[in-house]
C-alpha cells in the first residue's frame, strides 16, 4: 500500500482489529465468571443453571459483535 490512504486503512484495520479482540475477551470472561466458574464450584441450582445460561447467551453475543467487527476489515 502506498500514500495516505493506505496507511490509513491500515490503522482502522488493526483498531478493528483490537475492538473484536476486547470484545472477545469480555466475552469469556463473561462466560467464565456466569456459567464456568460457578459450575466448577459445584453447587449449582437448576435455577443457577438457567442463570448461567443467560451469560452464556450473553458471552455469545458479544462473541458475535466481536466477529462483526472482524467483517469489517479490507
Amino acid at each position: 500500500m502506498s500514500g495516505a490512504g493506505g496507511a490509513g486503512q491500515v490503522v482502522s484495520n488493526e483498531r478493528y482489529k483490537l475492538a473484536a479482540t476486547t470484545l472477545n475477551n469480555i466475552a469469556m470472561a463473561v462466560l467464565g465468571a456466569g456459567l464456568v466458574l460457578p459450575a466448577v464450584s459445584g453447587q449449582m441450582t437448576w435455577g443457577q443453571w438457567i442463570v448461567g445460561l443467560y451469560w452464556a447467551i450473553a458471552a455469545l453475543a458479544l462473541h458475535g459483535c466481536a466477529q462483526f467487527l472482524l467483517g469489517r476489515l479490507r
